[in-house]
Formats: C-alpha cells, structure tokens, sequence
C-alpha cells in the first residue's frame, strides 16, 4: 500500500465495551466516568475550555470509550446525584460573580423579577412573605383638603370615587 492509500484509508475501529464480567452496580473505567460526570454538569464553554470538546459524542472519542457506555453511565441511579453534587460545587463557585452580575443588571434597569430573585437570593424571601419595612409618614395633601371641607364637598368626593374605584364587593358578586 502507497503513502496516499495509507492516508485515505478509512480508520473503523470500534471503542472498547465493557467487559462481561463487570459487576452491574460498578462503573466500568471509573476514573473516565468521574471525568464524565465533570463534564456533563459543565455548560458547553466550559467543557469546550476543559476538556476540549463539547459533546458526549466527541467526549467518547476522546476518552476511547464506547457511547454505549456513556448511555450506561447515565441510567445508573447514582449519576444524577453525582452530577448534582458536581454541579452545586461548580457553581458554588460562580456564585459571587453571579451575583454580582445580578446586581449589576437591577442597577441598571432592574425588573421586578430581577429584584425578587435578589430577595429570595440574599434575604431567603420566599413567595407570600411580608417584608416588614418601617412605615413612612407621608403628607397627604388631598387628605389635607378634605379635612378642612365641608360635608357636601366630602359626598361629592365619596362619589366620584366610587364611579373612579368600585368597591371590591361589588366586583365578588
């Protein structure tokens, strides 16, 4: 065979399976599947930074394992807890920075949703909680007025505010 043959020539070289007498409960290449679980909890930026390469597939390849023993790895009971466990670490991590993008973007033009995360976040808010705030006195100077007018003055507001806010029990019925 010549040098071109030699270089054209189609490399169909299966990866390796798991022996048959693993035991079930064991993963096989246990080093490779810590690896693996690394790079499943990873977002694709980092596991292209990390490992080079940013599917499973590429991952088997890499690491001369068969997909099949990657579909394995993924049924075991474990992998979801172990990638879990990976996943809070790695973004225990982020944490700070993500906070900081947080703040950043309520600064700037904070959204209501933006700021209740950040409740929930930094004051362990959660839905339906009261946040107690000191009350603030404020003048009230339609309050003002209407202390001073007379008693047809203050019918008359009475009534246009019931045709501007109808009472809530009315709109129950």
């Amino acid at each position: 065979m010549t040098e071109q043959e030699e270089e054209n020539k189609e490399v169909t070289t299966e990866t390796p399976k798991k022996p048959k007498d693993t035991p079930p409960d064991k993963p096989y290449k246990k080093g490779d599947y810590l690896e693996f679980v690394k790079f499943y909890a990873m977002t694709s930026i980092y596991k292209l930074e990390k490992f080079g390469v940013a599917s499973e597939k590429d991952f088997a390849k890499k690491f001369n394992l068969s997909q099949d023993t990657l579909v394995d790895w993924k049924k075991r009971k474990e992998f979801k807890i172990d990638v879990d466990n990976k996943l809070m670490k790695w973004g225990g991590d982020q944490t700070p920075d993500v906070l900081q993008a947080l703040l950043d973007k309520i600064l700037e033009d904070g959204k209501a949703a933006e700021v209740k995360l950040w409740y929930q976040i930094v004051k362990g808010w959660k839905e339906g909680m009261i946040l107690e705030q000191p009350s603030i006195e404020r003048d009230n100077k339609l309050s003002k007025l209407l202390e001073n007018a007379d008693d047809n003055t203050k019918r008359k507001f009475a009534e246009l505010l019931k045709t501007i806010l109808p009472d809530s029990r009315e709109s129950k019925e």
